[in-house]
């Protein structure tokens, strides 16, 4: 007996449990699971409809839950991304996998026994780790920083209305340093790429926010506005000394900016190239040589 079938002969199991269902309902649920078993799922659908919406199943907790593993399979079949040339299975956006959701937590409500609850909770495990495949997918592959967005969120969202008392704290971490490190990368590789920077910008900030001592979102965002400052000082072709002293304003908020994000990661990681050379950058653009000159010699010792 195969995964799903263990699956329906619970939900029939429990169904019939319920002692003042009639012949009538008790028929047409049992169809349901048929169809189901049998991976006819749009007749399995209408079928499982009737049962919910009738008086007398439709506050039974095995034919919600059973409805969100009819949609489920709906969802897979009919829901897959077209147009797209990427790695993305399902469309972000799904009236199919929001009933899905929904009537299995319909089902909670209504107090399912635990092997009830615990099937229905391995189908939310499931839409919960397929937000966040989607968070990372619409990231790297289509490059879509709003759409990775609403896929995070929806991830979270569906996360604690599953445990509340889930700490996401771990994950929202993971995330945005993901995300600034992205494209941190895609500015290394195109300083003019302005949107890519405020991107990672934004994502950083937000890592650090939950995690101050973050050492790589401190360095990301201590090299990033190093490098702005240097490629505006070595990009400014002004030969007006008011242009020009604007330019060395500028370039210095941005050295200052860099500052304590550097300094942050020096007191973590004290021999980090990156951290070391970063800091002697900066200091020579605010003309601090003494300090720049010995940010120099403790990046040349290692070397």
């Amino acid at each position: 007996m195969n995964k799903k079938q263990n699956i329906a002969r619970l939900f029939l199991i429990s169904f019939l449990l319920i002692g003042s269902i009639s012949v009538a309902q008790i028929k047409l649920y049992n169809r349901a699971v048929e169809l189901y078993q049998t991976k006819r799922f749009s007749e399995a659908r209408q079928a499982i409809d009737s049962v919910v919406i009738h008086p007398e199943t439709a506050n039974d907790p095995a034919a919600w839950i059973q409805r969100g593993f009819i949609y489920y399979e709906l969802y897979k079949a009919n829901d897959r991304a077209k147009g797209l040339n990427t790695m993305i299975d399902y469309k972000l956006e799904s009236a199919l996998r929001d009933s899905s959701i929904r009537s299995v937590f319909k089902g909670y409500a209504l107090n399912p026994d635990a092997d009830l609850k615990a099937n229905g909770s391995k189908l939310i495990t499931n839409y919960i780790n397929a937000y966040y495949r989607m968070a990372n997918l619409y990231l790297v592959d289509s490059v879509n920083a709003s759409k990775s967005q609403t896929a995070f969120d929806k991830h979270l969202e569906l996360w604690k209305q599953s445990d509340p008392s889930a700490d996401v704290k771990g994950r929202q971490i993971e995330y945005y340093k993901a995300v600034g490190s992205y494209f941190t990368e895609l500015v290394n590789r195109n300083t003019t790429d302005n949107a890519a920077q405020e991107q990672a910008k934004s994502a950083l900030l937000k890592t650090l926010e939950l995690d101050p001592e973050n050492l790589s979102a401190n360095i990301n965002l201590g090299v990033l506005y190093c490098n702005q400052a240097i490629y505006l000082i070595q990009n400014s072709d002004v030969p007006d000394l008011k242009e020009l002293d604007l330019v060395q304003e500028n370039a210095a908020k941005l050295f200052k900016q860099a500052l304590p994000f550097l300094q942050k990661a020096y007191a973590v990681a004290p021999k980090n190239k990156t951290v070391l050379s970063g800091l002697h950058q900066v200091h020579r653009g605010l003309y601090e040589f003494e300090k720049s000159e010995m940010y120099r010699k403790l990046l040349e010792a290692i070397k």
